[in-house]
């Protein structure tokens, strides 16, 4: 394995990578009118509600289609999600999603019988959201080329060749090789683009790097944003070193180099906070937990304001019968506040459920989402995700 030369302190590193969770998807859609890089990547198959979210608001997205059914637990695509319930497309999970073969169509989609299932899901897509920016990976690199291309041979004949470890096969079966030849053969790049379907696999800090650059190249800017779920959020940051070197070596040696900026800021979004996005057969609950959790706030910010009159320092009620009586309203007008909570609470949870469970609100379904779901700072649906969550398990639990 290649090693490099210690890495600065973060702030100095060619490719810095930050969490960003105050911005809106607004917001972000905003910076990419801006010219900003602002891309989402997932993966092919079953998008879940924080997905179809970004791609309403008309925001770029590339699906990687390097992956198999066997291992991808998120996006099952293998299946078509659709009502909460699931249909077996293929049998073989061990084939990468651009080489297996859709045999059992849903019904609807029986024109799609014979498509990979990197193709059935781009359409199911494209019949939702006829207007949706999404390309597969593989259109991604075929978009980008020469340019591509040249970034892997890069970094291939620059120290990262034990990045190059998996072959996939021309009938989609994926091996592990410990023998990396000095020209690898990419799939679907460069020369080598052909039909047949075979060539080398790079790892996830290769296809991070490559974003990083191809991105940088687009908006001709230093900071881009890059969308993501939270498998990304945990394992970008510690990438950082490896990915630094690798930019610092596309730098040296690349016949673009004079168009990359001196260092690459990748801001990482977790952009599967916005995950208020419900079939529209569950829309009604939805509002009545916004508009119920909006209630409750105005109604505890109200009661603790009159709380003061009757205990703590400047209390100017004293009365122990007033006391008693004020605290036995407050728990009446609460409770019936916190009663209509919960009912919507219940029945709006597991309509939100995401990667885990193929029961999800996908492209397959008709969709609603609460406006709070674009507007509101992703950190603010964070907070409030797991305060709902907090508050569902505990009901719950006391069934």
């Amino acid at each position: 394995m290649a090693t490099h030369e210690a890495q600065p302190s973060p702030a100095e590193q060619p490719f810095n990578i930050t969490v960003e969770n105050t911005l809106s998807l607004q917001d972000l859609a905003s910076l990419d009118a801006q010219g900003y890089s602002v891309v989402r990547s997932s993966h092919v198959g079953n998008q879940y509600p924080s997905n179809l979210a970004w791609i309403q608001e008309g925001g770029r997205a590339v699906w990687y289609d390097r992956t198999l059914a066997s291992r991808d637990n998120n996006y099952y695509p293998h299946l078509h999600v659709a009502s909460g319930e699931s249909h077996s497309l293929y049998g073989t999970h061990d084939q990468l999603t651009t080489h297996a073969v859709v045999e059992t169509p849903p019904p609807g989609y029986e024109d799609l019988a014979g498509e990979s299932a990197t193709s059935f899901h781009l359409q199911g897509l494209a019949r939702a959201y006829p207007l949706a920016n999404v390309l597969p990976y593989e259109g991604y690199l075929l978009k980008n080329q020469p340019e591509a291309a040249e970034i892997l041979d890069i970094l291939h004949r620059g120290g990262f060749r034990h990045y190059f470890n998996r072959f996939v096969h021309s009938d989609g079966h994926v091996e592990d090789v410990s023998a990396i030849p000095d020209a690898p053969r990419h799939l679907t790049v460069g020369e080598h683009a052909d039909s047949d379907r075979v060539g080398f696999i790079p790892a996830n800090e290769v296809n991070v790097a490559l974003f990083g650059v191809l991105e940088a190249l687009r908006s001709g800017r230093t900071t881009q944003y890059h969308l993501s779920g939270p498998d990304m959020i945990g394992y970008a940051a510690k990438m950082q070193p490896e990915l630094s070197a690798m930019y610092a070596t596309v730098r040296r040696a690349a016949s673009f180099r004079a168009e990359l900026p001196d260092h690459i800021h990748m801001k990482v979004v977790p952009s599967a906070a916005a995950r208020f996005l419900v079939r529209h057969s569950d829309g009604e609950a939805l509002d009545a937990l916004f508009d119920t959790h909006g209630d409750m706030a105005v109604t505890e910010d109200m009661i603790s304001a009159e709380a003061a009159d009757y205990f703590g320092p400047d209390a100017t009620i004293t009365d122990e019968a007033k006391r008693k009586a004020f605290v036995e309203r407050k728990h009446q007008v609460l409770g019936v506040t916190r009663k209509v909570f919960d009912e919507a609470l219940v029945h709006v949870m597991p309509a939100m459920t995401g990667p885990g469970e193929p029961s999800f609100p996908s492209q397959y379904d008709a969709v609603y989402m609460r406006p709070e779901n674009r507007l509101w700072k992703l950190s603010d649906l964070q907070h409030l995700y797991k305060t709902m969550t907090k508050r569902y398990k505990a009901l719950q639990k006391g069934k």
